[in-house]
């Protein structure tokens, strides 16, 4: 049994390189937040690009129901069917997708492990974000009661876990390619 007297505080240049990382990942976090969820014109590039991505999530999430129950379409942002879904822009995970991002560029690596990362957590978080959209449609059908506690509770938390648990992967990945270690990106090796 240790006592507090018995266990060391952070190593200083851990402490550093924790604030380093904060320090980068905080603001990248808030311009990425920023950019999604900015009030735009709807005539502008980034309210058409982002509407265009929800669609396409639209469409993806019913596609896959589709294999499973003829009965579903989609129409633009909505799949239709017993259980008809509106996907809006909270729907896509791309705030979960910019947490990953922000926290990867954040991170020491060298620019192909971001690449590497960011592809396969960005890819990995769509398609779990698939899966959530499939699942709250077959809740909608099983459990409506349930539906709100699902859609604003549980997978919420799934989303936005799984973006850490994707980092925690990438940064112990990192780590074993001799690419990386605790610091944050720029920070020297001395410090």
């Amino acid at each position: 049994m240790t006592t507090a007297s018995q266990t060391s505080p952070l190593p200083p240049s851990r402490a550093r390189a924790g604030l380093g990382f904060l320090a980068a990942a905080l603001p990248a976090m808030a311009v990425l937040y920023m950019a999604i969820y900015f009030p735009y014109r709807r005539d502008t590039f980034p309210a058409r690009a982002l509407s265009a991505y929800v669609v396409w999530v639209a469409h993806l999430a019913a596609g896959v129901l589709h294999l499973f129950d003829a009965r579903v379409s989609v129409l633009d942002n909505t799949i239709t069917g017993p259980f008809p879904l509106t996907v809006i822009l909270d729907c896509t995970a791309l705030d979960a997708q910019a947490l990953l991002a922000a926290a990867m560029f954040a991170f020491n690596g060298t620019w192909k492990q971001k690449a590497v990362g960011l592809g396969a957590g960005l890819a990995a978080l769509m398609a779990l974000n698939i899966a959530r959209i499939v699942a709250l449609y077959v809740v909608g059908l099983r459990w409506p009661d349930g539906f709100h506690l699902v859609h604003e509770e549980v997978c919420q938390f799934v989303i936005v876990a799984a973006a850490f648990i994707l980092f925690a992967v990438w940064v112990r990945w990192v780590g074993s390619a001799g690419g990386g270690d605790d610091r944050v990106a720029g920070q020297d090796a001395h410090a």
